[in-house]
C-alpha cells in the first residue's frame, strides 16, 4: 500500500494504491506511530493514487491539524489529476496543499 523514505528533516509515505476506507488502516496505523514518536514532517507523494473516498480525505484533514497543532510540516505532492480534482470540488485543496 505504501513505501516509506526517509530524510533528516522528513518522511515521504509513497501511496502505492487509492486510499479508501476499505484500506485506510495501515496507512493510519503508520502515520499515528510516526507523528507521536518522531519529530519530523509528513510528505505524501500521491502519484500512483487516482481514487479516494470521504473517509481518506477526512483522515489526511485529521492528519494535517495534528501536525499543524504540532508545528511540524505536512505536504501532498505528485497529486493525479483525478485526486486533484477531488480536493477541488470539495473544498479542501488550499488546505491540504497550502
Amino acid at each position: 500500500m505504501f513505501e516509506t523514505i526517509d530524510s533528516d528533516y522528513d518522511r515521504l509515505f509513497l501511496l502505492k494504491d487509492n486510499i479508501t476506507s476499505q484500506n485506510i488502516e495501515t496507512l493510519n496505523q503508520a502515520l499515528d506511530s510516526f507523528i507521536e514518536t518522531d519529530n519530523r514532517d509528513v510528505i505524501l507523494d500521491l502519484e500512483d493514487v487516482t481514487k479516494m473516498d470521504s473517509v481518506s480525505l477526512a483522515f489526511f484533514i485529521r492528519v494535517k491539524k495534528r501536525l499543524d497543532e504540532k508545528n511540524r510540516g505536512f505536504k501532498m505532492t505528485n497529486l493525479s489529476d483525478p485526486v486533484q480534482k477531488i480536493l477541488l470540488l470539495t473544498g479542501v485543496e488550499a488546505f491540504l496543499t497550502e
